[in-house]
């Protein structure tokens, strides 16, 4: 009877954590999700956190209970929105098409995210911007990484993004938030190198450059074309060019790329 009634006693307790850990949770998301709009309407530098506070409707002290610093937000808001990316990407190099038409979907899908969410573009932008102004490069990153967890807790992390969500970052590292970001890129870097590897092996891809340099000169041809078209927004409707010309002929430039034996 006794312990019957302790555990009645006890079961408000527990169910009050419980509520406080999920109001934590959402205020947390909330401040993420309002971050996102914020960094995808403006450039990195004119977003404060007094806006995300504000936005969020909470006060700055209680945003400094969840982040560090704009930094810390913004890789958090990141880390969302990449999440999602990532998983939209699995669906096309898990398909059964041969690599070269997955490399190709994963370039048309680059074309229209910039104009549907283009805030993607901007948090590699920003994410690569904020990271050359620090001291240490990718390598030595990806080095600490695999110090403090290991090289196969790091890639099943990467290989596994529910694992990722549950994993504690804090533990090992002062900025979980910018490592998990991180960690969304070499997923996402593993998936166009899954695609190429397939279109390898199949034979619809040519080039025989190394994986990763195939990789590398894909993503920044399209990540330019992106970021000089919206740049040049204004000349481009004055003499009546579309952006489609130049993603359509982008995509031609890829194929050739692939296909060419010849190419170190």
């Amino acid at each position: 009877m006794y312990a019957e009634m302790a555990s009645k006693e006890g079961a408000p307790k527990k169910d009050t954590r419980l509520l406080r850990t999920k109001k934590k949770e959402r205020t947390r998301n909330n401040i993420i999700t309002e971050a996102a709009k914020l960094f995808s309407k403006r450039p990195y530098d004119d977003v404060l956190l007094e806006d995300i506070a504000e936005a969020a409707f909470i006060s700055r002290q209680t945003l400094y209970n969840y982040f560090n610093n704009k930094e810390d937000v913004f890789f958090a808001a990141g880390n969302q929105i990449y999440k999602e990316e990532n998983e939209k990407m699995a669906e096309v190099v898990s398909s059964d098409a041969p690599g070269k038409e997955q490399i190709i979907h994963l370039c048309e899908k680059k074309f229209r995210d910039s104009t549907e969410n283009p805030v993607l573009l901007k948090i590699i932008r920003e994410f690569w911007d904020r990271f050359n102004s620090r001291d240490a490069s990718s390598a030595e990153v990806y080095s600490e990484i695999i110090e403090k967890i290991g090289a196969s807790q790091l890639q099943e992390l990467i290989e596994e993004p529910d694992l990722l969500e549950e994993f504690d970052l804090e533990k090992y590292f002062e900025e979980p938030n910018f490592i998990e970001l991180y960690i969304q890129f070499l997923r996402n870097g593993g998936m166009w190198l899954k695609a190429i590897r397939k279109g390898k092996l199949d034979d619809s891809i040519k080039n025989d450059m190394e994986d990763m340099q195939i990789m590398q000169f894909i993503n920044i041809l399209t990540d330019g074309v992106i970021h000089e078209t919206m740049r040049r927004q204004s000349a481009l409707d004055r003499i009546g060019m579309k952006r489609e010309t130049f993603e359509s002929n982008t995509i031609k430039l890829v194929v050739v790329f692939l296909d060419d034996r010849a190419n170190r």
